[in-house]
């Protein structure tokens, strides 16, 4: 609400940087859910297994997006290969989160959250 705000934007400069960012988040996120829902050893394994879905879901969702705008169709298929590999490892991470804990995953992601560079805007 503050008009003189100004927002920094999170700027992977490396593919490796943003996986890592996503994936502790994902992992994180999926085992405090878990742990704070006293999920059984069952639905944790359910879960972790729906997470093969997950990858194809969310490009499914925004190719569906761009359906009424085809001129961005050309970014869509270049960022492909990038897109799957962030939504592919997000999901495994989040599959570990379920199956086996935060691991070193909070660690991780506040490290990255302290220390990544940002675009102000």
């Amino acid at each position: 609400m503050e008009p003189d705000a100004v927002a920094a934007h999170e700027d992977w400069p490396t593919l490796s940087g943003g996986l890592l960012a996503n994936g502790s988040q994902k992992r994180y996120c999926a085992a405090s859910i878990a742990a704070n829902e006293k999920w059984s050893f069952a639905r944790r394994v359910l879960y972790a297994a729906g997470m093969v879905l997950t990858p194809g879901l969310h490009l499914w969702r925004l190719a569906a997006s761009l359906a009424p705008r085809p001129r961005l169709w050309g970014r869509f298929l270049l960022a492909l290969p990038v897109s799957i590999t962030v939504y592919c490892y997000a999901a495994v991470c989040e599959a570990a989160g379920y199956l086996f804990g935060p691991g070193s995953s909070e660690a991780d992601f506040v490290d990255v959250e302290l220390k990544m560079s940002r675009k102000h805007s």
